[in-house]
This record gives C-alpha cells, structure tokens and sequence, in this order.
C-alpha cells in the first residue's frame, strides 16, 4: 500500500473546496448570489421581515440581492420530487388576529399540476431579515415559486409561466 502525503497548502485548498460546496452560499451586505439551474427550477423564498421584490430573466440563473445576509443553497431535482410529494403544497396552520380577535387557519394542500412529469431544479433561501430589501430573480421558465414573508412587503413583476404561492402576515 503506497501512502501519499499532502502538504499544508494542499491539505488547507481541499478542505476549502469542501467547505464551499458543503455551505450554502451566503450574501453579504450589498452583494449578490446568483445559483445556476436548468428543469424548470421551483424556488422557495422565506425571510422573517422586510421587502421581497420577485422579477423574471431569460437566464438559466436565480440571483438574490439583499441588503442583509442571506444563505442560499442549490437543490438537486431528486430532492425536489421527494420535497414536493407528487406536487401537493402543504400550508400549514397558522393563526392570525384580526379586529374580532384570533383565528386559527386550517392546514390546506393544494395540487400544482406544474410539478407533475419532468424534473425540477430548486433553490431555497433563507435570510434577508430585520427589514432588509431583497431582490430575487428568476428564470423565465420557473414552474413553482413559495415565498412566505413574516412582516413585510411583496412585489411580484412579469411571472407568468408557472405556480405562485405567498404567505404573507
């Protein structure tokens, strides 16, 4: 058996490289994250507060502009098929208050015929809090898009193709 010894600088290079791909990617103040996909990708979007502004491309690419942190991750089409279940969304139960007091909302599943036969790409992040703007782009060809907002503002510009989703409280 021949063992093989790995100096410093090549031991330290590996282990960045396993480190990028094992953490999601993550914004910082005023840069973007921009994540490669094909498959008509499905996009979930979740941030505490703030304001989520949702535009189209012709690009194979979702980008993410925040003015805060925020983590991003590429989902392979695998993982989608299994998260999606056959392509039923579950909302979950929530409860809200309104002028008459608090109301409790049934957990719902709603069908997305979109889901159904090819593969799906998927991206989700994560982030953008404490009143943060973000910017999120998506393809063209997006089959699903699930933004849930805690306390904020949603804008959505020109998608057209696909399943849209948003909770917003």
């Amino acid at each position: 058996m021949k063992r093989f010894r790995i100096g410093w600088p090549a031991a330290a290079a590996a282990l960045a490289a396993v480190l990028f791909v094992l953490v999601p990617a993550q914004a910082e103040d005023g840069t973007n994250i921009t994540i490669p996909v094909a498959n008509s990708p499905v996009v979930r979007m979740q941030m505490r507060s703030g304001a989520l502004t949702i535009r189209t491309w012709d690009r194979p690419q979702v980008q993410i502009t925040s003015s805060h942190a925020v983590q991003a991750r590429y989902v392979d089409p695998e993982m989608v098929a299994r998260a999606m279940r056959g392509g039923d969304i579950p909302i979950f139960s929530t409860k809200i208050q309104t002028p008459s007091g608090s109301i409790t909302l049934q957990p719902e599943e709603f069908p997305v015929p979109s889901l159904s036969g090819a593969p799906h790409d998927g991206v989700v992040i994560f982030g953008g809090d404490n009143g943060a703007n973000v910017t999120l782009t998506v393809p063209n060809s997006t089959a699903f898009l699930w933004a849930m907002v805690g306390h904020g503002q949603l804008h959505i510009h020109d998608y057209r193709n696909g399943t849209f989703v948003a909770r917003v409280h």
